[in-house]
């Protein structure tokens, strides 16, 4: 820089290193407060209803009949995960952090709702990512909350069921393991 006494100094950075550009910038500035500092370059955004974004792709070698600017279209497929996900309306929330109700048989072999707090991940629409605590095949009560508390008698209700008039009739819904492949 100071041998060739630039003007303007352009940068070219990805958001997440700004900080040690900036860093370069101000070393650069040292050999002269005048030179004009210029930084540049993608900032990726994800709309968070879609999971869809605008990335850059820089190819190396660049393909015969291709032109800067040009427009392409890229489908990036990822690997399948297994995840743990349970209905977002199932989900409890009190100063302790989220929690569900799981279907449990106590000692006497009668029905009882368990209060459960668990670390959520990610939310995918109408469902939820379980991180801790449930595990595949738990039941979760997923209708008929009033009045419903750790170890209060629950009764399973299936859909069809018509004793809707008994007043503790909850429905339970199973954890869901899944595994989709996401594609952007």
């Amino acid at each position: 820089v100071a041998r060739f006494k630039p003007q303007v100094v352009g940068f070219s950075s990805v958001s997440s290193q700004f900080g040690p550009v900036k860093e370069i910038a101000s070393l650069v500035k040292t050999n002269s407060a005048e030179i004009i500092t210029v930084c540049g370059g993608v900032h990726p955004t994800i709309n968070p209803a879609t999971y869809k974004g605008i990335i850059e792709i820089h190819l190396n070698p660049v393909p015969d009949n291709i032109r800067v600017g040009q427009f392409a279209h890229a489908e990036i497929e990822l690997k399948a995960t297994d995840r743990l996900i349970i209905p977002v309306h199932t989900i409890h929330f009190d100063p302790e952090g989220a929690y569900v109700f799981r279907v449990i048989e106590n000692d006497n072999a009668t029905t009882i709702a368990e209060k459960v707090f668990f670390e959520q991940g990610q939310q995918f629409n109408s469902v939820a990512e379980i991180l801790s605590e449930l595990k595949p095949g738990d039941k979760i009560v997923s209708r008929g909350y009033l009045g419903l508390r750790d170890g209060k008698n629950v009764v399973i209700a299936n859909r069809n069921n018509t004793k809707s008039k008994q007043l503790e009739i909850n429905s339970a819904t199973s954890i869901i393991k899944s595994t989709e492949n996401n594609k952007q």
